[in-house]
């Protein structure tokens, strides 16, 4: 009992005195041996003397002291790093109002109270005997301390292994990313670090889950996140089937596209156009059939496996068709059939010289083609009054499926029963010349693939040249681009004055101007919906639509991301457990873009109440809480400000950082180290469900930074050193 008492060990004293000092306290050997004796004196024999059985059952005892003395650190896991600004707006993992912790903590509490009332009884007077009525007392207490313990733990566990599964699948996922596009040494490197960071996960998730359960948990995981990818990746055969070009003519082609010369370029002193400097000649893309040169380069740049979507194809060129469909149905009207018979040569031209661009002249099919759509075939046989558009479609109908690339023949076959055998004879000619638009999307796209690796090799040079231009004629100038160069470094030295509060200024720890471009980058692709293009630097001009998609995308998983958070605190959940599907279905509504704020309201309160039995009065309060983040959400698009509503300011700046984490420079180890804490971090911060969708962006970001500063280098680093010197 003296010894005992000498220890120290009660729940104000414990208090009183440090987390880590207790810590180490209790886990020394003479502290547990001491506490071990005097646990069997008061009637708890959980295993024979000396055992690790008994040792355990003294260490889970000791536990409720510092469960009652440090219960912030012990119960909760929030990130002391964390500065005081955000202090108010803490996401813990575990809420000390939780009913779980309240009654672990009052098992406790009841455990060492027993404790107490047994040590008070044990006197020199009695010879430290036990009385008989209080025997089983303390190990009744134990044993209803220790069930609680165990749920606690098994539900902390699993917490934690979701989130360690979650890093595993991510690095797995790095991997495959470097793997396909970097050469085999660069990928190796990753390869290592990857590999070791795996295994580190291995063993603790075998340690917390059990050796079996742990293997099996690990495998459906990444079986599960590499069937999804490759189900994204699946595309079909997009050659047509009677094309004869060679991958050596189909790469001449389109590498044509940048055939001029080209060099790298110096950025000049100013914007001003030079005099007498005649401007190159730019090819332009398959006569016209591709988007402008420059566009399609940097496409493959920053995606060597890119494809122009046929849709926007098939819109682009349907545009210009548009006018003369108008017309023939006027002159359908008023029975003016030849004027509509012009009409419909005039396009029935356009879909010859189509066709005939996926093949060879010369060719049997290319002649058959040029037979069936003669014009003055056609004219003849329009005056003697036995030209048929009937046997047209019918030919067309025979022709298409030879011709189009096999993954299409559904489409064509769709075409052929169901628009092009019956109906108005403009809806079945607009029909027609739509999907040969695709098929001739279809074409270009397999000509692209083809010459991918020459075009991305000549990409950096080709821009450069082309930005030049632009730069030297006065078409654009970089105000844009020195204004948020300007922004992001004073927001990345205010970052730095922050994190050195006692004004050391160590030159280590002073953001570089990689620092300041990454900054620029997250600040750009992250700002608040609508965009305001003219304030996007100049060199990421060709990069609005992704800045868009970026910018939405964040967005909508900050707004997901607080609805979820506000749910399971007020459900007493933990924050860390991702709620993959109630995330999916919430981004599917807000995806959907309701016109009102109160059915996307329902919608998301349908997400969250599925399958989830929840009290009226909770519901209420819920949905109170939903609304306030939609509102705020929806007042962060209309006006294109940052967020107001505390939750949604937070989350937005935790993933900026979190982005700016991912995309800082060092090695392969390093990076994949980056990654692996980033990945934890999220999870900490209440967006395990977005993983995926942040490694995207990061990905993505780190992409077009590459490709930017290989084309644009000059001009950043003439900018960077111009603000340098003014500041």
């Amino acid at each position: 009992m003296q010894e005992f008492t000498s220890l120290g060990l009660s729940v104000d004293g414990i208090r009183e005195t440090e987390f880590d000092s207790v810590v180490e306290l209790l886990a020394q050997e003479k502290v547990l041996m001491i506490s071990a004796r005097l646990l069997r004196i008061c009637g708890l024999r959980e295993d024979e003397p000396g055992s690790v059985g008994e040792m355990a059952a003294v260490r889970t005892f000791l536990s409720a002291f510092l469960i009652l003395g440090h219960p912030a650190q012990v119960l909760s896991n929030k990130d002391e790093k964390d500065g005081d600004e955000m202090a108010a707006h803490r996401l813990p993992a575990a809420d000390l109002d939780n009913p779980q912790l309240q009654d672990l903590m009052s098992k406790a509490k009841d455990l060492l109270i027993c404790f107490e009332k047994i040590t008070a009884r044990l006197t020199s007077a009695n010879r430290y005997t036990m009385p008989p009525a209080l025997k089983t007392t303390l190990s009744e207490a134990y044993a209803v301390f220790y069930n609680a313990f165990i749920a606690w733990r098994s539900r902390d566990s699993n917490a934690l292994i979701e989130v360690m599964l979650m890093q595993f699948v991510e690095l797995d996922a790095i991997f495959q990313t470097v793997k396909d596009s970097t050469d085999d040494a660069a990928s190796q490197l990753y390869r290592q670090s990857i590999q070791d960071s795996q295994l580190m996960l291995i063993v603790r998730i075998k340690k917390l889950a059990g050796p079996e359960k742990g293997k099996k948990l690990i495998f459906d995981a990444v079986s599960e996140a590499r069937k999804a990818r490759r189900a994204k990746k699946k595309t079909g055969d997009t050659k047509p089937r009677v094309a004869e070009t060679t991958p050596s003519e189909a790469s001449a082609t389109a590498t044509s596209l940048v055939s001029s010369p080209v060099q790298v370029p110096t950025p000049p002193s100013t914007p001003a156009g030079k005099a007498g400097q005649r401007r190159p000649t730019i090819k332009t893309g398959l006569n016209g059939l591709l988007p402008d040169n420059r566009v399609v380069v940097h496409e493959l740049a920053i995606n060597k496996e890119y494809q122009i979507p046929s849709e926007e194809y098939q819109e682009q060129q349907a545009v210009f068709s548009r006018p003369l469909y108008a017309s023939m149905r006027a002159n359908m009207e008023s029975s003016h059939p030849e004027a509509n018979f012009k009409a419909f040569m005039a396009l029935t031209k356009d879909i010859k010289d189509k066709l005939q661009r996926l093949l060879k002249p010369g060719n049997s099919m290319y002649n058959l083609i040029g037979e069936i759509l003669d014009p003055e075939m056609a004219e003849r046989q329009f005056i003697l009054g036995n030209f048929s558009y009937e046997k047209f479609f019918a030919a067309m109908s025979s022709l298409l499926p030879k011709l189009c690339a096999p993954f299409r023949d559904d489409e064509v076959k769709d075409l052929i029963q169901n628009k092009l055998n019956d109906g108005n004879l403009i809806d079945r000619v607009e029909a027609l010349k739509g999907f040969i638009d695709v098929m001739l999307c279809d074409y270009i796209n397999y000509l692209l693939r083809v010459a991918a690796p020459g075009l991305i090799d000549s990409a950096p040079q080709y821009e450069a040249k082309r930005f030049v231009e632009e730069v030297e004629t006065g078409q654009i100038n970089l105000r844009s681009a020195e204004a948020a160069w300007r922004s992001a470094r004073s927001h990345a030295l205010a970052e730095a004055q922050r994190r050195d509060p006692e004004g050391i200024n160590h030159p280590k720890n002073a953001p570089t101007a990689t620092r300041f471009y990454a900054q620029m980058l997250v600040e750009i692709f992250t700002q608040p919906m609508p965009i305001n293009y003219s304030e996007v630097p100049e060199m990421l001009r060709l990069d609005c639509k992704r800045i868009d998609e970026v910018s939405r995308m964040i967005q909508r998983i900050i707004t997901v991301g607080a609805v979820l958070l506000q749910c399971k605190n007020l459900l007493k959940r933990d924050v860390r457990s991702p709620w993959k599907v109630e995330a999916a279905r919430i981004m599917s509504v807000l995806e959907a873009e309701h016109p009102s704020i109160d059915t996307t309201l329902e919608g998301t309160m349908a997400a969250l109440e599925a399958g989830r039995s929840m009290p009226a009065a909770t519901k209420t309060h819920l949905r109170a809480l939903v609304s306030k983040v939609l509102h705020a959400s929806q007042d962060m698009s209309r006006n294109g400000t940052e967020p107001r509503e505390p939750v949604l300011r937070l989350l937005l700046t935790r993933l900026r950082g979190n982005i700016l984490a991912r995309l800082a420079p060092g090695s392969a180890s390093e990076k994949v180290k980056a990654a692996n804490n980033a990945g934890e971090k999220l999870a900490s911060l209440g967006l395990s469900e977005f993983v995926d969708k942040v490694r995207y962006i990061s990905t993505l970001l780190d992409k077009i930074g590459a490709v930017d500063k290989a084309a644009h280098g000059p001009w950043w680093d003439a900018i960077a050193t111009k603000v340098e010197n003014e500041s």
